[in-house]
């Protein structure tokens, strides 16, 4: 398994390392915004590394590559299909009711102040938004 697979290009975009062209590109860490090289190897599987003297912690590499991941997909694609109910294995297009999709954006509700991961909104406020919480190796926590 491919330990740093994504990186940001210089444009803010989220690359996989399979889909570099040039590995003298410069390139960044999606969590903590240093620099990322591109190795190719001969022997081995194309990898991203951070630059000497960077050490990232994985586990916030994982959850921020993989908000950005989720948000891109959200605002770029046409159609994108939930499953709501484990149970009865209901699903809907998001993309029917919803048409605002924001990465840590405050979300005031009764005096409160909600920043999911993602916010999905909409327009319209016809729908109660929903908020997504990407979850790596623990839940969310209860707050007092």
């Amino acid at each position: 398994m491919i330990e740093y697979p994504y990186a940001k290009t210089v444009n803010g975009n989220i690359i996989h390392i399979n889909d570099v062209t040039n590995n003298k590109d410069i390139f960044y860490c999606p969590h903590c915004n240093s620099i990322m090289e591109a190795v190719w190897g001969n022997q081995r599987v194309h990898y991203f590394r951070h630059a000497k003297g960077f050490v990232c912690n994985k586990e916030t590499y994982i959850h921020s590559t993989g908000k950005e991941i989720l948000l891109k997909k959200l605002i770029e694609n046409e159609k994108f299909f939930i499953q709501y109910d484990k149970y009865s294995k209901k699903k809907f297009d998001l993309k029917l009711y919803y048409d605002y999709f924001y990465l840590e954006h405050p979300y005031h509700f009764n005096g409160l102040t909600l920043v999911p991961d993602i916010l999905v909104d909409n327009n319209a406020k016809k729908y109660s938004p929903i908020f997504i919480e990407i979850n790596n190796t623990h839940s969310c926590e209860e707050q007092n």
